[in-house]
């Protein structure tokens, strides 16, 4: 993305550097979590990027002053500046960010324990589960129940779940599965119950493996 042509005070809006690219966020993330300096290859490790990415994202940040080197060896480790004006709001902002994604979690699950007659487990799968999602990308909710409550779980657990595509910009959809589902699943299906959060109950795999009657 080209920078635009108009260009805003340093001083009035340093948010525009400072968030100008997802690189800046990962490393302000990992570094408002950290109590101690962290090391490129450190922050290289959590924040999922390449060395050489971290090197000139991390320069920027201490040319715009609010991460600091704590020693002065151009390769020694770095951390979020304390006294910077902004540190407080900014370390807000990514605890008001975690929260978030806690509370839908919880949502989620008190909408799952309404179900009756309780299914065995529920879990959210997909890329949200593993962390790889991307905007847009639907988020799905796997339901593991009796043959019998199938349709009747599924149903169940949409109308539950409505209030919550809009109030986190989502799109939810549910997957309702019984025992017999899973013994005759793909798979690529399978891998998909290995990676999960579960809302209630144990993981649907460990069921699939001991056995569950339908």
């Amino acid at each position: 993305m080209r920078p635009p042509a108009t260009p805003q005070s340093a001083l009035r809006a340093p948010l525009n550097r400072l968030f100008g690219t997802e690189a800046n966020v990962r490393i302000l993330r990992e570094l408002v979590r950290s109590e101690a300096p962290l090391s490129a290859s450190q922050l290289a490790a959590a924040s999922q990027l390449g060395l050489a990415g971290i090197t000139k994202a991390v320069n920027g940040l201490i040319a715009s002053g609010i991460v600091e080197r704590v020693g002065t060896n151009t390769r020694s480790p770095v951390r979020i500046r304390r006294d910077h004006p902004l540190t407080s709001a900014i370390t807000d902002l990514f605890r008001r960010e975690r929260e978030q994604f806690e509370h839908f979690v919880e949502r989620l699950r008190a909408a799952a324990a309404k179900l009756d007659p309780p299914p065995r487990t529920v879990w959210v799968q997909g890329p949200v589960a593993t962390g790889t999602d991307r905007l847009g990308d639907t988020v799905t909710v796997g339901v593991l129940t009796s043959s019998a409550n199938v349709d009747r779980t599924r149903v169940a657990l949409e109308e539950e779940i409505v209030p919550l595509d809009r109030e986190f910009g989502i799109t939810l959809e549910v997957r309702a599965l019984s025992a017999a589902d899973l013994e005759t699943a793909l798979p690529e299906e399978i891998a998909e119950v290995r990676s999960v959060i579960v809302l209630l109950g144990p993981a649907a795999i460990r069921i699939s493996q001991q056995g569950f009657g339908t």
